[in-house]
């Protein structure tokens, strides 16, 4: 009987010498197909992978090989339509897709509104997502956009509401006059989707600068969001004050961008 027992459970291990688990990978179709490399099994005679699905359905992939491409073109599927890719492999050896990010969203958003309410907070509305990227929020200052933060996009396709509290910024806050902002959203392929610009006219006063050359302190007369930068171009002090210590600065000229407006100063040693 033990002897019976034992055969049966060895003709099982070489019947089913390994077992099948899977790797499921989500995604967005983005015209192109996937390459696989496919290692042998622990045994080393036979390849790792036994079948490929692609939202459940057979990908139709010759899996003894190497490498092979599942062609996800043949199932019809529409730009940015979400997809679930399952390769079925055995257990001990590891499969990987080669070009895994090409099923990554892109950044497909419309806007539908974008404002600034009365209370410091900037307001849009997208429609047409495609997954999860986050928005980069910028304002227009000292001619170039700044980046004030991120939020992350929600990704549906359906109507998305977003809210950024502009004045909980303490890098930049609004400045006096009129304001300009945007979104932006970047992808994994480094490429910048912007939103239309919106304007917001703020109470904040105007303000002005002075420098005391021989005390090496900048002076506004009300707290500014500001820069120091070198003739390089480079950033030396930033922040958000009523007054600056220069006294660490080489001897130069350096500009100074505060609420709205840039100048010049020059220290001397």
């Amino acid at each position: 009987m033990k002897k019976t027992l034992l055969l049966t459970l060895f003709s099982m291990v070489l019947l089913f010498p390994a077992v099948a688990i899977d790797k499921v990978i989500d995604g967005f179709f983005q015209g192109e197909n996937l390459f696989v490399y496919n290692p042998l099994d622990e045994s080393g005679a036979d390849f790792c992978i036994t079948k490929v699905t692609v939202n459940d359905k057979d990908a139709n992939c010759v899996v003894n090989s190497n490498a092979f491409e599942i062609n996800l073109k043949q199932f019809g599927f529409t730009k940015g339509q979400q997809i679930v890719v399952t390769i079925h492999h055995k257990d001990g050896c590891e499969p990987k897709i080669l070009n895994q990010e090409t099923l990554n969203p892109q950044s497909t958003f419309t806007i539908t509104s974008i404002n600034v309410n009365s209370s410091g907070l900037l307001q849009w509305t997208t429609i047409e997502e495609q997954g999860k990227i986050p928005y980069l929020v910028e304002q227009f200052r000292w001619g170039k956009w700044v980046v004030l933060g991120t939020v992350e996009g929600i990704g549906s396709t359906r109507q998305n509401e977003y809210v950024y509290e502009l004045a909980s910024n303490s890098k930049v806050k609004p400045h006096s006059e009129v304001n300009l902002y945007r979104v932006r959203q970047v992808d994994y392929r480094g490429k910048s989707r912007l939103s239309l610009q919106t304007k917001y006219k703020s109470s904040v006063p105007v303000a002005t600068m002075t420098f005391d050359s021989k005390a090496k302190t900048v002076t506004f007369s009300s707290k500014t969001s500001y820069e120091v930068i070198n003739e390089l171009g480079e950033t030396e002090f930033e922040g958000y004050a009523e007054s600056v210590d220069v006294s660490k600065l080489k001897k130069g000229e350096y500009f100074v961008n505060f609420d709205n407006a840039t100048t010049t100063i020059k220290v001397k040693k």
